[in-house]
């Protein structure tokens, strides 16, 4: 088994999660980034509303579906035709969300909502719901949205499972985000294993992140809208990396221990603990976490805790 440390890009997480601020200030046609730093080192101002927080397990589909100004980057509900804030008419400039572009261009080879489903992958269907394509369907028509025929189709889901998960690549179950092995087959989640196309997004946005921050600022800018800080936090995982083979290795799929980046298994493994990477990422503080006590013993966990971690390698 080979593991080793992700490079670090930024300081070590303190164990809190980041707050969410408020992006957009209601009615004015420019807003200003709040906190640059959980955001992105960029100048530009963006106009797009915080996510659901590490606790909410709901999302609003008008976070999912969206398309933002080119003039102002104010973010708008798919089914507006102009900007809200500056009343600029929506143009082949303006920057879609990732699921609102995989609706339109399925809707745009279809004439109605069942050829417009059979359009989208697979791996996506679920995640597109009917009444999307419906009104989009309607709106390139020039009917009105509203009219009594979009009630032969159900509501759009509000519970993130329904559209961040993955496929099964054994027996192609459905799977939620949160889930590292099949609720059917049991296997692992392989590199077979299909993605929604906003699931995709999260992964790779925290595949090197060490906190919900540093994904953030991996997410793309028209899609922070679209990825609520809950599904990021349930990906940032252990950072050692395992797999025998070069081709099969990736980031350990265990939860972080308490104050410190790897999960109990690697923080008491002999490879790690001997090169002090352990001992770097711990959080600073006079009692050790349980699971560092029963791997080390009360009294050499307190001398880890009180000293450096070069004091650690010669106990």
């Amino acid at each position: 088994r080979m593991c080793r440390q992700i490079s670090a890009q930024g300081s070590v997480s303190s164990g809190k999660l980041p707050h969410r601020n408020e992006l957009m200030r209601t009615g004015s046609r420019e807003a200003v980034l709040t906190s640059p730093s959980k955001r992105a080192s960029v100048s530009s101002t963006v106009a797009v509303p915080s996510s659901p927080g590490v606790g909410d397990d709901t999302v609003s589909p008008s976070d999912l579906f969206y398309w933002c100004c080119d003039l102002c980057t104010m973010a708008n509900n798919y089914t507006q035709s102009k900007c809200s804030a500056c009343n600029r008419r929506k143009n082949c400039a303006a920057k879609t969300s990732t699921l609102l572009e995989v609706a339109s261009v399925a809707v745009a080879a279809a004439k109605n909502v069942e050829e417009a489903r059979e359009m989208i992958p697979i791996y996506n269907q679920d995640a597109v719901p009917e009444i999307v394509l419906f009104n989009l369907i309607s709106l390139r028509e020039r009917k009105d949205v509203s009219d009594g025929a979009s009630q032969a189709y159900p509501p759009a889901p509000t519970n993130l499972d329904a559209y961040f998960y993955w496929i099964c690549g054994f027996c192609t179950l459905k799977n939620s985000y949160r889930r590292p092995k099949c609720s059917g087959c049991h296997q692992r989640k392989a590199a077979g294993s299909a993605s929604s196309a906003v699931l995709e997004i999260a992964i790779k946005a925290s595949e090197k992140a060490h906190n919900v921050s540093e994904a953030i600022n991996a997410v793309p800018i028209e899609d922070r809208r679209s990825i609520p800080d809950a599904v990021l936090f349930s990906l940032i995982t252990c950072i050692a990396i395992v797999g025998s083979r070069k081709s099969e290795q990736h980031r350990c799929r265990n939860a972080k221990a308490p104050g410190v980046d790897y999960c109990s298994y690697h923080c008491n493994d002999p490879l790690l603990l001997s090169t002090g990477e352990v001992c770097a990422s711990l959080v600073a503080s006079d009692t050790a976490p349980r699971h560092v006590e029963l791997s080390l013993g009360k009294q050499a966990s307190d001398r880890l805790y009180k000293g450096t971690p070069k004091n650690f390698l010669s106990l």
